[in-house]
């Protein structure tokens, strides 16, 4: 191991401080570009790096040469190295070694070299984000037009289809609608913009109205865009507007009798139908822009009428008001007008709609009907008077009948009592005496005498009924039936005749009154089945509605349907006295009882077949017959 210091000591420790410093500054540089990835992309740092690397390993191989002998290796240019070191060149070796620690100093100024990495590094990012966002736009893109509905046709300057959306590949697939489009997009090349241009797609048996605006592209690439768009609903929505407008003018002009109007919200007449051109005599042109209290008399203006009548329709949504209204001509005419508020969907007052309706001939009529009834009214009240006075009259001729039922009660009973009294005792004394002719004209005699007796009793029974007030209460025509089937007992003895009784319906009615009516019309049946051997009598009943009806049929005698309309009428038969006898006024008083409860009477029959009775009540019954001078009179004409 030498003593003394040589040349070549010094320049193997300078040399290896060099190779020290420069690969430490290779490595300051690298691993920052390897750990942002920028060994590819920083070309600028990597040269840097290389440059200080080649520099490392340059003095690091003659560190190596001049140290190798110490370490065994005997090489002769490691030799030569040594013996051609002197101290002038480890000199400078040494004054490399400060400028290699000086570059060791400033390796955190390599920043710089850094920042332009980071630069090419931001310049090549930015270039790969507009290329994504390139790629996102033209998807976003692609994406609307594909989703819309319209069809969007792009060209270029040269006329080459650049954008064909889903919707323009539609319209113009196996149709004519291509020319249309080619000629928009070379008008639209040449700088022209088209608006509102329609044309018709042919589709199967139909056609597709299209709207086409085109448009030329700015930009020094040029070319031009055509819009297709679909009109079918805007189309069928006009289609529908006008009929409705066509539905509407047609009821304005049908409307003959009214006028509608369509005022601002100022009350200006902005809308005039024909028919308010023939109710006020102004033409359109006249009337509308004029204020609407031109349509008023001078006293309605002056009374703050038109005004009123806007204001109460916008503050109860309808207003009405009927007067005299003014034509052009200074004529007046009566009229009711109605007044609506139109208001907008954010609740703005829109205007007002105002239908008037010419009423003059309805006020004549009116007054008309007023003088009529006036005049009916004292006529009705002479007529009253009139009955009034007949009414006494009745009232008076009613006191005079009612003072000859009593005489006839008592006076002529008297004589029929004498005669059938006498008959009798010269039946019984002197019966013995008298031949056989003679026995038969006495007997005939009393029958006479009975028989008018019957008949003065059913007189004055029909005249006690006019009178008679009625006890009207709900009964069941069953119990009657069978009370009167049992006192009829003696008239049927030794006969045979079955009662057939059916579901009998209860209705309200005077009891006293419905058993003679049951009374007389089964004891008409009795009598008329006299003549045959198994007689057959049905009583029935059914409701109709507010009303219930009973019948009794039977099959005895009958009657001629042509002379039905005498059967309710006094002392009318139609069978002689000597095959059935009667007084021929049982029928009358059924007709006069059920007049009375309300209800009516009809008969059925056929000659030898039998007859049926109907007689129909209301379900509730009043005293039809309360004195009234009408009810009074008719009962006289009875």
């Amino acid at each position: 191991m030498p003593t003394t210091v040589e040349a070549w000591h010094v320049a193997a420790v300078a040399n290896g401080i060099i190779a020290a410093a420069y690969l430490g500054i290779c490595a300051a540089i690298l691993i920052p570009l390897y750990r942002t990835a920028q060994l590819r992309s920083n070309k600028l740092g990597v040269a840097t790096a290389s440059i200080f690397f080649s520099c490392a390993v340059h003095h690091g191989g003659h560190t190596f040469h001049l140290l190798a002998p110490m370490l065994g290796w005997h090489l002769h240019s490691g030799e030569a190295m040594r013996a051609s070191f002197n101290w002038y060149m480890a000199s400078w070796d040494v004054l490399s070694v400060v400028v290699a620690l000086y570059y060791w100093t400033l390796r955190r100024t390599y920043g710089s070299l850094m920042k332009g990495a980071k630069l090419f590094e931001d310049l090549e990012e930015r270039a790969r984000a507009a290329d994504r966002l390139a790629e996102q736009r033209g998807a976003l893109l692609s994406a609307v037009l594909d989703s819309i509905v319209d069809g969007v046709v792009v060209a270029d300057a040269d006329g080459n289809v650049l954008v064909l959306n889903p919707a323009a590949e539609r319209y113009l697939r196996g149709g004519s609608a291509d020319t249309d489009v080619n000629a928009a997009l070379v008008r639209a090349r040449a700088g022209e913009t088209i608006t509102g241009a329609e044309i018709l797609v042919e589709r199967g048996d139909r056609h597709i109205p299209l709207l086409i605006n085109a448009n030329p592209l700015t930009g020094d690439q040029g070319g031009s865009v055509v819009v297709l768009h679909d009109i079918t609903e805007l189309r069928r929505h006009d289609e529908q507007r006008r009929e409705s407008e066509e539905v509407l003018r047609l009821l304005l002009d049908g409307a003959r009798d009214y006028s509608i109007l369509m005022l601002d919200p100022t009350g200006v007449v902005c809308s005039w139908s024909a028919n308010a051109e023939r109710m006020h005599g102004y033409s359109a042109e006249e009337a509308i822009g004029v204020s609407y209290r031109s349509l008023f008399d001078a006293d309605d203006r002056a009374a703050g009428v038109p005004e009123r009548l806007l204001a109460d329709a916008r503050a109860h949504g309808r207003a009405e008001i009927s007067g005299l209204r003014v034509r052009r001509d200074g004529t007046a005419f009566h009229a009711q007008t109605v007044v609506t508020p139109v208001f907008a969907g954010d609740g703005a007052l829109r205007g007002f709609v105002t239908v008037a309706n010419d009423i003059t001939e309805r006020r004549r009529h009116e007054q008309a009907i007023l003088d009529l009834n006036n005049e009916l009214e004292n006529r009705v009240a002479e007529r009253t008077a009139q009955l009034e006075r007949q009414a006494n009259e009745l009232r008076t001729t009613n006191s005079e009948l009612e003072a000859f039922s009593y005489s006839v009660s008592h006076d002529l009973r008297a004589p029929l009592r004498a005669m059938n009294g006498f008959a009798a005792m010269i039946e019984e004394e002197h019966g013995h005496l008298l031949p056989e002719a003679g026995r038969r004209q006495l007997a005939k005699v009393r029958s006479a005498a009975q028989q008018m007796g019957q008949l003065i009793d059913a007189l004055l029974a029909f005249s006690r009924l006019q009178r008679q007030a009625m006890n009207v209460a709900p009964l069941d025509p069953a119990d009657l039936v069978r009370d009167v089937w049992d006192e009829l007992a003696p008239d049927r003895e030794g006969r045979d005749v079955t009662l057939d009784v059916g579901d009998l319906p209860g209705c309200d009615g005077d009891v006293r009154l419905l058993r003679q009516v049951f009374g007389n019309l089964l004891g008409n049946a009795v009598k008329y089945t006299a003549k045959v051997e198994q007689a057959r009598i049905e009583v029935g009943g059914r409701v109709d509605g507010s009303e219930v009806e009973y019948w009794v049929r039977d099959n005895g005698a009958g009657f001629d349907m042509r002379y039905a309309d005498k059967l309710f009428k006094v002392f009318q038969r139609l069978h002689r006295a000597s095959e059935f006898d009667g007084t021929g006024i049982g029928l009358a008083l059924v007709a006069r009882i059920v007049s009375r409860h309300g209800g009516r009477v009809r008969a059925e029959g056929s000659p030898g077949e039998g007859a049926t009775f109907h007689l129909v009540l209301p379900r509730t019954t009043t005293d039809e017959r309360a004195p009234t001078p009408q009810r009074e009179l008719a009962d006289v004409a009875h």
